[in-house]
This record gives structure tokens, C-alpha cells and sequence, in this order.
């Protein structure tokens, strides 16, 4: 069956020969319920992300797509896709409706590792004073806050915010992601900046 699917991440991922990148996929569908369920698309029943050329699809474009599930670990969220087709997309003041609506959450503490056994492997949270970085060793880093509590040098994939060396954004709607299997290191996968969220 046809399903509409909202893009909210297409972040750097290497792929499983472990040289080449390609992209992790991950959005939105409407549940019967109206509700909204996490879906990532990958390229194989191994999780393998997608490469560029096979998707010319962007952050808030809707699809619709044939969708098959294969999860993979705590990638619960994991589905094999065929015939992709752009229907629509939204802008910034559409993206904050829909994440009222969604459960906000982070993944445990505000350190760059969950510890544990995640049941699923994508949120979506507000974040602020969000400063983007490399580290020492040339990799993206991220701080932010969500409200009185403070992430520091939690790895960002997201490639609309690798141009500058670094940037500051005051407020952001923010999707992070955890790998299938353990160490589960914290990837911020996308950076939505917004001007305001009352």
C-alpha cells in the first residue's frame, strides 16, 4: 500500500564496506490512529544506507513510497522501500505543528552514549545555543542545551551544517539517531534552526 512519508533526516552514514558513505533516511508516517510512527528507510535487510544517486530526495519533502519492514536490533524503525515519488513538501512553521504533536523525548542522559538497551533508535527535541564544530580530529561535533541541561561533543551527521568551520543557532528543532548495536553513541542527524517555538 501506498504510504506518505515525511524526510526529517538524510545524514552521512558509512556504508557496510566500511570505506564509502552513504545517506540514513529517517521520517515520518501517519499512523490509522493519527499518530505519527518513526520509519528509517535503508537499502537492504542489513540496514545498509542509501546512496545519493538512488534517492534525490530532501529534508521535508513528502513521498509516497511502498514500504516493507525489516528491523534490525533496536532499528525497529527500519523499512525496505520501493517506487518513491515526491508529492509535496513542507515548510519550517508546518515541521514545528507536527512536532507538537510528536512525543519529545532524548536518548537517557545528556551524554554522548546511551547506556542500556534502547527500544527504538530516533527522536525528535528542542535544543538551544546549539554550537556546531570539528573536533581534534576533524569530526563534527555538537553542543547544545535543552533546558537547564547541557549535551556536549555529541557527533553531528546532519551535511547542511558542514560548510561552515563553525556555526552557532540559538533554537532548533533536532532528529537524533543511535547505531543498531552497541557502542550507542548519539548522532544528531538533523538541525532544523527556527526563529521562535511558543
Amino acid at each position: 500500500m501506498r504510504t506518505k512519508f515525511l524526510i526529517l533526516t538524510k545524514s552521512h552514514k558509512r556504508r557496510d564496506d566500511g570505506i564509502n558513505y552513504g545517506k540514513c533516511v529517517a521520517g515520518i508516517i501517519r499512523g490509522a490512529d493519527n499518530s505519527f510512527r518513526w520509519v528509517r528507510l535503508v537499502a537492504d535487510e542489513n540496514g545498509n544506507s542509501i546512496l545519493d544517486e538512488d534517492f534525490p530526495f530532501e529534508p521535508l519533502d513528502i513521498i509516497e513510497v511502498d514500504l516493507r519492514p525489516c528491523p534490525l536490533g533496536n532499528h525497529v524503525e527500519n523499512c525496505l522501500y520501493d517506487c518513491p515519488e515526491k508529492v509535496d513538501t513542507i515548510n519550517i512553521n508546518q515541521l514545528k505543528s507536527i512536532f507538537r504533536k510528536m512525543p519529545h523525548s532524548f536518548f537517557g542522559s545528556m551524554s554522548s552514549i546511551f547506556v542500556g538497551n534502547p527500544k527504538n533508535s530516533l527522536t525528535i527535541f528542542l535544543a538551544t545555543d546549539l554550537y556546531i564544530y570539528r573536533d581534534d580530529a576533524g569530526r563534527r561535533r555538537v553542543d547544545f542545551k535543552m533546558g537547564n541541561n547541557t549535551a556536549n561533543k555529541i557527533s553531528m551527521t546532519d551535511p547542511n551544517h558542514y560548510r561552515l568551520p563553525e556555526e552557532r543557532i540559538p533554537l532548533a528543532i533536532c532528529v537524533a539517531s543511535l547505531p543498531h548495536n552497541p557502542v550507542y553513541n548519539k548522532f544528531i542527524a538533523s538541525i532544523f534552526p527556527i526563529d521562535s517555538y511558543e
